[in-house]
């Protein structure tokens, strides 16, 4: 009697153990968000004018989901050539587009990439991704504000130049005055385009009467 209960108590025990180790695996799982479909990877190599942000272990994404990572990143010939291991789960076809991404204006980088189109074939280990857009980043935006600033500028100097002193007041005011006669001018040919067009319209009125 005493033997059966020692096995049950141990059993009991046992069970209670296992069950706290496959809750401990729940919660592993849970809180590490282990995915078995993300384990496996295929790599694909991109090629940049400009990688600054970039470092191993980036994020790749599609459609703001993590796809993969930066495996390698080297100079080949001038360029940045950027190797990515992307999920198996991810399959991308041959017109894929691949382009760099900032998370906000001042935000880490990251790779993203479209699918491309059902019908194309499928990108395997080792192939590279050939369509690539231009990355709009800070540095290129900032540049092209201060061409366009310094445009600006330019044309507020001319107009200063041609405008400024008593000779530009002068010249303001003569393209005022132009301005004004042609007014006038426009006005009185309307007027006498509408005396000219009332009678021809009462005629045609005549005429259509007759008929």
């Amino acid at each position: 009697m005493r033997q059966g209960w020692a096995s049950s108590t141990e059993m009991k025990v046992g069970l209670l153990i296992l069950s706290a180790l496959m809750l401990l695996v729940y919660a592993s799982i849970r809180v590490t968000r282990y995915d078995p479909d993300l384990t496996d990877t295929y790599e694909l190599t991109i090629r940049f004018d400009n990688v600054t942000g970039l470092a191993q272990g980036t994020a790749v994404r599609i459609a703001g989901i993590k796809v993969g990572e930066v495996a390698a990143i080297e100079l080949v010939k001038g360029r940045a050539q950027v190797k990515v291991a992307v999920y198996e789960k991810f399959r991308l076809h041959s017109d894929a587009l691949a382009r760099i991404q900032s998370i906000g204006i001042l935000g880490d980088k990251y790779i993203d990439l479209t699918l491309g189109s059902a019908n194309q074939e499928l990108l395997t280990q080792g192939d590279e991704i050939a369509l690539v857009a231009p990355a709009s980043d800070l540095d290129s935006l900032v540049s092209n504000l201060s061409q366009i600033l310094t445009d600006v500028k330019v044309v507020t100097q001319s107009l200063r130049q041609s405008l400024g002193g008593e000779e530009g007041s002068a010249k303001v005011g003569r393209i005022v005055d132009n301005l004004d006669q042609i007014t006038t001018d426009l006005k009185g040919t309307l007027a006498v385009t509408n005396e000219k067009i009332g009678p021809i319209m009462n005629n045609l009125e005549q005429f259509t009467g007759d008929l």
